[in-house]
């Protein structure tokens, strides 16, 4: 996460804002200050006097400037106080982040955006002296705000795409349909709500350093890069991105076949599963935006197992302590009849259920 939920973030729009937060920590506080007023630890040894970034935004009675800020990145604006045409850092980082990138011009954009409307933040009465390095709360309740915030925020699935395109395709496929060889999940169609929440979820894991539970998404992988390496890539510790690429995956059309067991248990699976897991996946295993349960629905056996055994093995660190028990308590029989039970529940969310001769569920 970028930091702290900080006082006086109130609403969604303050989220976004605070979202550039990690930027200007990185790029700006050692010459501008924590609070943007020009009086950074090495602001003193510069040729200039290093500008009070709160009172431009001031001035002009909305955020920093974009376009200066496009300018010193870009190389369009000489800088007296080291004679370089871009900031320390900024440029020579950027550059080198978006070398031969498609996308470059557009992720400046975001970064630009975010780092602007931070300084706005700064500035405004009330938020001047709050602690740029306080430390978010352990507790969720933290992560939770920023979970519900992203909910809240206008979404674009446009740029959805372009973002799951960039970070998430390379293992889900560009239809998000999953890989059933390599155990990677289908997304296509799940509960916008619940992806959400696993995107912050996976990032609090990486900005407090949570070793253990990171092992055990690495451990609950078998090809790939894993989730905590995707979501420590620059750009994704954002709400808005959270939203969008959510938006975009909920809207697609969902995996035309999935990966099924052998069909040998499935009287068993759905005996165990009726009992024990509709209550909270519903009997049609569409999930819960309430309780951001997740759609099981259009999902690849292989990856259903293998997560089950994983939660039994306490390496997804966001799961309910009762689930993990429940799990820990079926035989193995069991926990592979659900999975392929599970498997066979295809196609949108019906009224009526019932099981066809080729084993698949629904109308």
């Amino acid at each position: 996460m970028t930091g702290a939920i900080l006082p006086g973030a109130a609403n969604a729009a303050d989220y976004v804002a605070l979202s550039g937060r990690q930027l200007y920590e990185r790029f700006c506080a050692s010459c501008h200050g924590v609070q943007g007023r020009g009086d950074g630890p090495v602001a003193d040894s510069l040729r200039v006097e290093v500008p009070d970034l709160t009172r431009i935004a001031q001035r002009r009675g909305a955020a920093l400037p974009r376009d200066r800020i496009a300018r010193i990145i870009d190389g369009r604006h000489v800088l007296k106080a080291h004679g370089s045409r871009t900031m320390p850092v900024w440029g020579e980082d950027l550059s080198r982040a978006h070398a031969g990138d498609p996308d470059a011009e557009r992720n400046t954009e975001i970064i630009i955006s975010r780092l602007a409307e931070y300084v706005w933040f700064l500035q405004r009465p009330g938020d001047q002296d709050v602690p740029l390095a306080a430390q978010a709360p352990d507790a969720p309740a933290g992560v939770d705000q920023w979970i519900h915030a992203a909910l809240e925020l206008d979404r674009n699935a446009e740029r959805g795409a372009l973002l799951y395109e960039q970070h998430c395709a390379d293992c889900h496929g560009g239809q998000a349909w999953g890989d059933a060889a390599r155990s990677i999940p289908a997304l296509a169609g799940q509960r916008r709500a619940y992806l959400v929440k696993q995107l912050a979820d996976f990032i609090e894991l990486e900005r407090r350093g949570d070793q253990e539970a990171l092992r055990g998404e690495r451990q609950g992988r078998d090809q790939g890069r894993s989730m905590h390496e995707v979501v420590s890539s620059a750009g994704l510790d954002d709400p808005q991105v959270w939203a969008d690429i959510a938006a975009y995956v909920n809207g697609l059309p969902l995996a035309q076949s999935t990966q099924t067991g052998d069909g040998t248990g499935l009287a068993l699976g759905e005996a165990v599963y009726r009992e024990q897991c509709a209550t909270c996946h519903e009997e049609d295993a569409r999930g819960d935006d309430e309780g951001f349960v997740p759609s099981l629905r259009n999902q690849h056996y292989v990856y259903l197992l293998r997560q089950m055994r994983g939660l039994t093995a306490w390496h997804r660190s966001n799961a309910d302590e009762g689930l993990i028990r429940f799990l820990d308590s079926l035989e193995t029989e069991e926990m592979t009849a659900v999975a392929d039970y599970l498997s066979r529940f295809r196609g949108p969310v019906r009224d009526r259920l019932r099981m066809h001769n080729d084993g698949t569920v629904g109308d």
